[in-house]
């Protein structure tokens, strides 16, 4: 296999990503959204069940290659959540980001919170999601939600480069460590009785 690592980045320098379309069909009420990362049983049978957004996280912390997101644009909403499942995020100078769930009367799920704070910690991530504000590059590199800062036109060559730092190392090793490290992550479980109240609330 001669692949070592993935870039995933978007076309265009403005907008990353606006986030996930609440208006659309697949979205019968606010509820649906929070059910997108509280499945009602935890099971190999209903991984094909799951929603889009937690399939694609899944796919980011299972694959053995270290996949690294070159943003190059402005970024709201759900698709940040997917990125932080990156091993690697590059960010433009002139990008901002912004989690808006309290803005749009959303109660955020417990498996997306738990990702941020694994990322940020707890106060950085009461402040995105209880404000709803908008932040620059630098809050997004000072709270550790970004590694690295690149001219908006070098984003993508910047993550290019870094990938091919990456890549000359064994592939076993990068694999098992990465595993390792996202075993960890995942046992951070919440118990059922937690699940039911949170969707009660």
């Amino acid at each position: 296999d001669m692949i070592r690592s993935i870039i995933i980045t978007a076309q265009g320098d403005k907008v990353f990503s606006a986030g996930y379309d609440i208006s659309s069909d697949s979205v019968n009420s606010k509820e649906d959204l929070l059910k997108i990362h509280i499945p009602e049983v935890s099971t190999k049978l209903i991984q094909d069940k799951k929603h889009p957004l937690m399939q694609i996280s899944d796919v980011i912390k299972d694959s053995s290659k270290i996949i690294i997101a070159a943003i190059n644009g402005h970024i709201y909403g759900g698709t940040l959540e997917i990125l932080l499942n990156c091993d690697f995020r590059f960010f433009s100078k002139e990008s901002i980001f912004c989690m808006p769930p309290a803005k749009l009367g959303i109660v955020y799920n417990y498996y997306g919170l738990k990702n941020f704070i694994n990322k940020i910690g707890i106060p950085n991530t009461k402040k995105i999601f209880f404000t709803g504000d908008k932040f620059d590059a630098n809050e997004a590199i000072n709270m550790g939600l970004v590694d690295f800062l690149s001219e908006q036109n070098t984003v993508l060559k910047d993550s290019i480069d870094f990938a091919k730092k990456i890549s000359v190392n064994a592939p076993l090793s990068l694999a098992s460590v990465k595993k390792s490290i996202n075993a960890f992550e995942k046992n951070q479980e919440i118990d059922k009785k937690t699940c039911e109240e949170i969707k009660s609330s």
